[in-house]
């Protein structure tokens, strides 16, 4: 039998920039009255050519026909092959000014693209209605996608910008008169809300006290709550289905858009198998916008037929490689968990699985070596043993203040000296609610909150090595604890202290290094490393992580470490690693020590003053030193 094809109706995909004054300050992206210049691709059958538009002037012509898939085309940058691109840096979204004379509504979609691996998702994408006859603006906010955070895109690399439909029932058209980059910065898409977030009582997600507070979404299965004699349980039945790919359950809570699980390192499930043939259980914790494999953590095991199995799903990960910008960002976010899954593989028959709770917890660890040795084998020596031993702070070590008078004009605290103290065998800065000025000077600024600083500046210095504290976090909302390194190259050089301690390469390669830095609203088990340098205004760079998960003693301590080596960087929490980075830009100027507790910052840490004062701890500071770079 022949068949006789449907008529694609055309896509006039005419780009012309609009004005400043209609669009505020925009960048231009493609000039279609230059065709050889506009490299474009199509996909999913859609054929395109450049030529008139309807609203004169050259255009993308685009025939979309309808059904599965998502037929549009690929706008590219010109330039030679894959590593053309448009840098964006400056701007906070892209936009298509789209028009629709059909006689139904359309719903377009823009994405923005990054190079890597699609398997992970490096794009962001927006759809927006066209209601028929009409022009809309099409726009993608950088970081966001379908209404929600997502893939942080690099601005610079931005590779392509895709235009297209989503599985259109019919055969359509659309113009888009305008492609261009625009915002500032920081611009927030304006329908977007921060989910909000609470923290379960006793970190019992699901269980006897918490099951009315869940909701339950069922793929290619039966979910619900039972009660049973150990009391409710989330029965989920998989059925056989050869489409959906994690048939199972999806469970979030009902009173706020995420649980927050910062006081937690990991969450066990238990599970119990009801049935008569052992099944394997994938369960997992997703933040907001999470596909598989981003932004997750999760884990598996097989439960014995007619048995009661437990799950522990870790936040720890692996080591995060600082050099990996899209692997920075895709990691789990302990605070904004969206959902938990209980799923299975493909369901070759029914099976049935109980989810008896779900709970938060914090699991420890630690060698037996930990603040003995560095965590690398090596010729090694001790070069610093501070155990805050004494009654007073050794001021032969230790400056209990700034190395200026400040405070930062951003600091919602000020400093003062009796605030840097020794007691029980522990250094400790106290952070409290306290009007007063700048260590009590009354020539200095004055701030509402005190706190305290000291530093090992012209006093202990190291190049290389490893050096390594054990801390104790305060739990006081809006705190910023830190133990970092700071550059200096001595004196008698002929620098002032402002060139001995610049984080720019004269003199050598200077750089700040964040060892550990905790924000107190991200609960106990979670803290940042960094290191910044070419300065802190527009010439400014940075790399680190604020989501590296670790896992204090019971009583709450930690061991943050680094080791440092020509061109590498480790860090290290407890013996275990837990970032590095390889570059040439690794410092070679010998670093001190600063101990510091800032207050507020950025990330919502607001503070909370019923919760004030509390004590940043440090049971000690050490530092070994290896023979090979002693030289």
């Amino acid at each position: 039998m022949k068949c006789t094809p449907l008529p694609l109706l055309l896509v006039s995909v005419a780009l012309t920039v609009p004005s400043a004054g209609e669009t505020g300050s925009v960048k231009p992206l493609i000039d279609l009255s230059r065709p050889d210049t506009v490299p474009f691709t199509m996909q999913n059958k859609a054929k395109a050519e450049i030529a008139a538009g309807t609203g004169g002037g050259k255009a993308l012509k685009v025939s979309c026909p309808g059904g599965k898939g998502y037929p549009g085309v690929h706008v590219r940058p010109a330039g030679k092959g894959e590593k053309a691109a448009w840098d964006l840096s400056g701007y906070a979204w892209i936009a298509a000014r789209v028009h629709n004379p059909t006689d139904h509504a359309l719903r377009v979609l823009i994405r923005a693209d990054n190079p890597g691996d699609w398997r992970q998702g490096p794009w962001n994408t927006q759809p927006t209605s066209v209601p028929a006859g009409e022009t809309r603006e099409v726009k993608v906010w950088f970081g966001y996608s379908h209404g929600n955070r997502a893939f942080e895109i690099d601005r610079s690399k931005v590779i392509a910008v895709l235009v297209f439909l989503m599985n259109p029932k019919q055969d359509a058209a659309f113009e888009v008169q305008a492609l261009y980059a625009g915002g500032k910065v920081g611009d927030r898409p304006p329908f977007y809300k921060p989910p909000a977030m609470y923290r379960p009582a006793d970190g019992v997600l699901f269980g006897p006290a918490a099951a009315k507070e869940c909701k339950i979404d069922a793929r290619s299965a039966d979910a619900k709550v039972i009660l049973t004699k150990r009391g409710p349980e989330l029965a989920v039945s998989f059925r056989p289905n050869g489409k959906e790919k994690m048939p199972g359950a999806i469970v979030s809570p009902t009173r706020a858009g995420a649980w927050d699980l910062g006081r937690c390192n990991s969450v066990d499930f238990r599970l119990h198998n009801p049935g008569d043939r052992p099944v394997r259980v994938h369960c997992r914790l997703d933040n907001q916008g999470a596909g598989p494999g981003r932004k997750c953590a999760g884990g598996q095991v097989t439960v014995p037929a007619g048995e009661t199995q437990d799950l522990r799903v870790p936040f720890v990960l692996p080591p995060i490689d600082l050099a990996d910008k899209a692997a920075r960002q895709q990691r789990f976010e302990s605070d904004k968990v969206a959902c938990f899954r209980v799923f299975t593989d493909k369901a070759a028959e029914p099976a049935t699985v109980h989810v008896l709770s779900v709970r938060g917890a914090v699991a420890t660890a630690g060698p037996d070596w930990l603040g003995k040795r560095p965590p690398v084998a090596g010729d090694w020596k001790q070069t610093l043993n501070e155990n805050f031993d004494g009654e007073t702070l050794d001021e032969k070590l230790w400056t209990p203040r700034l190395c200026w008078d400040g405070p930062l004009a951003r600091d919602p605290q000020r400093y003062v000296q009796k605030n840097v103290y020794v007691r029980d065998g522990c250094f400790c800065i106290r952070a409290e609610k306290l009007h007063g000025h700048q260590y009590d000077d009354p020539n200095l600024p004055e701030r509402d909150y005190t706190s305290g600083a000291a530093t090992t500046l012209g006093k202990w210095t190291q190049r290389y090595g490893y050096v390594e504290a054990r801390v104790k976090l305060p739990r006081a909302g809006g705190l910023w604890p830190a133990f970092w390194a700071f550059p200096d190259r001595g004196k008698g050089k002929g620098l002032d202290l402002w060139q001995r301690r610049s984080v720019h390469d004269e003199n050598g390669k200077g750089m700040e290094i964040d060892i550990m830095e905790h924000l107190t609203r991200h609960g106990p088990c979670r803290y940042n490393i960094a290191c910044h340098w070419d300065g802190y205004g527009k010439d400014h760079k940075s790399t680190g992580s604020d989501r590296v998960y670790v896992e204090p003693t019971a009583d709450g301590w930690l061991v943050a470490g680094l080791l440092w080596e020509p061109g590498k960087m480790a860090w290290y929490c407890n013996g275990r690693k837990v970032g590095q980075w390889t570059d040439d830009r690794i410092p070679d100027v010998p670093l001190f020590l600063k101990l510091t507790m800032q207050m507020g910052g950025w990330g919502g840490n607001r503070i909370v003053d019923g919760e004030l004062p509390d004590v940043f701890r440090v049971d000690y500071v050490r530092a070994w030193q290896r023979t090979d770079l002693a030289k």
